[in-house]
């Protein structure tokens, strides 16, 4: 397997590099696929590790358990994890043993930011993912993950209302229908869904504006993703 895209290739090595300097590695593996293929890549280009590293197995509520006992032993068979966590993300099956053997591997380090920061990413990345998430939640499998969002103005005006205009970039033209939605019904949904959740964030009325645009390639283009935050 390879990756097919520079978007698939640069999400793929900014895990690599960042795996070599965190603390604990958290390998998460879908245990309702039965291909494990890609997540023998995903190991093989992660390599070995004196990082301690945990193999979560979710989705254990969609099989059954002799099937989850025969995926573990083929993922274990040739990597190393300290410990094999399998978790429902839905219904929270072992979350909490999941959160406990965490809080043991954690050590305490020095504040590297003032304790109310929550995220060190400018304003305008927090307000695209924000619109991204909605518009995974309402179409769930239909959209392929190369699908970004560009915030393109953020305007605070006088009377207390933050406009924000957006462009939802597409791959495909095919997909362009199934984000608008009948007579616009589905970008509505996303958009309504997307306002609220930034209005809770920042605390004060949103005007949002939506528009949904085609860059036939964009994954495979540097400029385009310079532009979405995705280059180096």
């Amino acid at each position: 397997m390879r990756e097919r895209s520079k978007l698939n290739r640069y999400m793929t090595n900014i895990s690599v590099k960042s795996g070599a300097d965190a603390d604990l590695q958290l390998f998460v593996s879908d245990a309702s696929r039965p291909d494990i293929r890609p997540d023998k890549f995903a190991l093989d280009r992660l390599g070995e590790t004196r990082t301690p590293r945990f193999l979560l197995l979710n989705k254990i509520d969609m099989i059954k358990k002799q099937a989850l006992l025969n995926l573990i032993t083929r993922l274990t068979a040739e990597n190393k994890f300290d410990e094999v966590v399998p978790i429902s993300a839905r219904s929270g099956e072992n979350l909490d043993t999941l959160v406990k053997l965490l809080a043991d591997r954690a050590s305490e380090g020095p504040m590297f930011y003032p304790a109310e920061t929550t995220t060190d990413q400018p304003e305008r990345f927090m307000f695209a993912e924000i619109i991204r998430e909605k518009i995974f939640l309402f179409l769930h499998d239909e959209l392929p993950y190369s699908t970004a969002v560009l915030v393109e103005e953020v305007i605070d005006r006088e009377n207390g209302v933050t406009s924000i205009t957006a462009s939802i970039i597409l791959n495909r033209d095919s997909h362009k229908g199934m984000v608008i939605g009948k007579k616009g019904a589905t970008l509505k949904t996303i958009g309504e869904a997307a306002r609220k959740d930034l209005e809770y964030r920042l605390q004060t009325k949103v005007f949002l504006d939506l528009n949904v645009r085609v860059k036939r390639k964009w994954t495979d283009s540097d400029s385009r993703l310079n532009d979405f935050g995705y280059g180096d």
